[in-house]
């Protein structure tokens, strides 16, 4: 279900008239509003209510046999099923506090007016990873019954925060779109993938400190305890100014290559979740979305992806572990505010190495679609999911071919770009482009290059740029990283390593955004050009990707005149004049020698002049939030 905003009806319940007596007493008991809602509700931001609940403590029990869910109305009336979590004392990451009596829920308001909310909050033999609303064996608990309601007034914020574009789901296209009708074109940090491993959270022994990035914290900024988190922090500030837009990290890497990252209290059961590390890991992605950073859950890797089922002694058909359901959930529940998120169902999925470290097989195609259904279903935005590819592996086409209904998009990862593998990233991307679309059903999927892969520390960053950047947006793809080989991928603590490659990235996204390029309406026209690679939507706007320079000639059948200039990617920059500003349409039209350097990498950006672009105001359709279709001009 994507979009997944659900109305839901309320069921009565029989029971027995003494117990109905007792639950009505208890209803009328705390049919009152939350213990504390966020100071001055805005449009766009998480918005936090808070309950006083029974006391308990971080253990199996709390989180498996209690389920606090929350249901939010609009004002337009569509409802939104949260669910919420155990917060310890409230302020555990200050604190590292492992008991408590605070629950909460957060809802990320995207309308204006007056909200209202009905809490369930129930307790029963493994009931939090229970889908149904039925009350089932439950019976209600604390402020079950709890309702109330809010009003949310205008963001007052802009620029990069994302907390003034909105909420970044998918809408039925080939890019994710905030609900600004504003679309996203990422670029993006695939290393570190042990981001989260860094010594300032709790209950997290290593060594990863982050200290050449301890400078890039400013006054004001985030942090907790005593003056901890200010690095990683600085790490986020840091992304944010070179112009990086996404941060891809393991959020559960136990018995994977760093095997330091992971949301429980320790390493061997997955049922107890520590609080105030995941109330840290908040603080940093609260701060990543004011800086215009989205976050990548990467939810398991190759080595752990069937860890959940082989400690629950499952095996065969479709093996879904308990305990996969309840991290899914929690990860829900703490972040799915989140302005801008990508659920990752794993890396190098359906792919192990020969490590004595793996867990059972490797993850099947049933499994990755229940995966995807399950995180779905528990999720009440339309967020990204994707799941990851060992080059080796075709997943995403087995997806595709059954009609998985809840991925809206691949993470996918390429053959070895310092070992030429242009064409294989071209053609695979390209195939699932345009096989998402023709499927049955069809669904256009979001495709994304990550983990470019190279066996160096270091890939040669003219063919990371030619072959991983520019490749991916040259053939209609959402976006590109950068991923760190040779071990660096584990070891890179300095960011600032990297400087010449995430100008790179940057240098492209500035290309597209800057001139104002609509490359959500274009797709990849490589028949139009003599040479090189083409993006258009034809008879108004042309890119022209000459990884190797020279004078080509595009095909601009129809009438009317169009402006060439061109951009360079090597060092980024204004557009500029070549020998040729202007030219007339025609069936194979020559658009001269760039400015200098003839012989070198360049892009030609043609189009018609903005009076008589015939595009300017042009309308779509979108998917809409209550999934009916709705028109916006662009």
């Amino acid at each position: 279900m994507n979009p997944k905003f659900i109305k839901f009806s309320i069921r009565v319940l029989h029971v027995h008239l003494v117990l109905a007596v007792f639950l009505g007493v208890l209803a009328s008991a705390f049919a009152a509003p939350a213990d504390s809602i966020s100071a001055t509700p805005r449009l766009y931001h998480k918005v936090t209510l808070a309950w006083n609940g029974p006391s308990l403590e971080e253990s199996a029990e709390t989180f498996n046999d209690y389920r606090l869910n929350v249901i939010f109305t609009s004002p337009s009336g569509q409802t939104f099923l949260v669910p919420g979590y155990f917060a310890a004392d409230g302020n555990a990451a200050q604190t590292s506090a492992v008991n408590g009596n605070q629950w909460r829920a957060h809802i990320n308001p995207q309308e204006i007016g007056s909200w209202s909310y009905q809490v369930s909050f129930r307790t029963g033999s493994d009931l939090a990873i229970d889908l149904s609303q039925s009350a089932g064996a439950s019976v209600p608990s604390s402020f079950d019954g709890s309702s109330g309601s809010f009003d949310v007034i205008e963001t007052n914020k802009s620029g990069l925060d994302f907390r003034g574009k909105g909420k970044l789901q998918y809408v039925g296209e080939h890019f994710l779109q905030f609900t600004n009708q504003e679309f996203f074109l990422k670029v993006a940090a695939n290393s570190p993938e042990v981001f989260l491993q860094y010594d300032d959270f709790d209950n997290t022994d290593s060594n990863r400190d982050y200290q050449d990035h301890a400078g890039d914290w400013n006054a004001g900024d985030p942090q907790w305890k005593t003056n901890q988190g200010r690095e990683i922090v600085g790490v986020v500030n840091y992304l944010s100014e070179i112009g990086i837009n996404e941060n891809y990290f393991l959020t559960m890497n136990i018995e994977g290559d760093g095997r330091q990252a992971y949301p429980y209290v320790n390493n061997d059961e997955p049922d107890i979740f520590d609080v105030s590390k995941l109330d840290q890991w908040q603080i940093v992605f609260d701060h990543m979305m004011s800086k215009g950073v989205m976050a990548h859950f990467v939810l398991n890797e190759t080595e752990n992806e069937n860890w959940f089922e082989s400690n629950a002694g499952l095996s065969g058909g479709i093996p879904f572990a308990d305990t996969r359901k309840l991290y899914y959930r929690e990860m829900v529940a703490r972040f799915g505010y989140l302005n801008a998120i990508t659920w990752n169902i794993g890396e190098e999925n359906g792919w192990r190495s020969n490590n004595s470290n793996d867990f059972g097989d490797p993850n099947t195609t049933d499994q990755r679609i229940a995966f995807a259904e399950y995180l779905d279903d528990i999720n009440p935005y339309a967020d990204h999911i994707v799941v990851h590819n060992n080059p080796s592996v075709q997943i995403h086409e087995q997806l595709i071919a059954q009609g998985s209904s809840s991925y809206t998009g691949a993470s996918f990862q390429s053959s070895s770009i310092n070992n030429n593998q242009s064409a294989n990233i071209r053609d695979r991307m390209k195939a699932l482009i345009v096989d998402s679309a023709a499927a049955t059903p069809p669904k256009k999927w979001v495709i994304a290059l990550d983990e470019p892969f190279t066996p160096s520390r270091f890939p040669d960053l003219d063919v990371f740029r030619e072959d991983a950047v520019w490749n991916t947006f040259m053939l209609g793809g959402a976006g590109v990283g950068l991923f760190i080989g040779g071990g660096g991928d584990l070891s890179v603590q300095d960011y600032r390593l990297y400087s010449d490659y995430w100008q790179a990235l940057d240098h492209a996204h500035d290309f597209f955004i800057d001139n104002e390029i609509p490359y959500w309406r274009m797709s990849d026209a490589d028949d139009l050009t003599d040479r090189g690679f083409a993006l258009a939507e034809e008879g108004d706007v042309y890119v022209v990707y000459l990884p190797d320079g020279g004078s080509p000639s595009i095909d601009l059948s129809g009438s009317g005149d169009y402006d060439v200039r061109w951009y360079n990617p090597r060092s980024g920059g204004s557009l500029q004049a070549g020998s040729v500003i202007e030219v007339v349409a025609g069936d194979s039209v020559s658009l001269g020698n760039p400015p200098n350097d003839i012989g070198n990498e360049w892009v030609v950006f043609v189009r018609r002049p903005i009076e008589e672009s015939s595009n300017e105001s042009v309308c779509v359709p979108i998917k809409t939030q209550n999934d009916s279709l709705a028109v916006i001009c662009l």
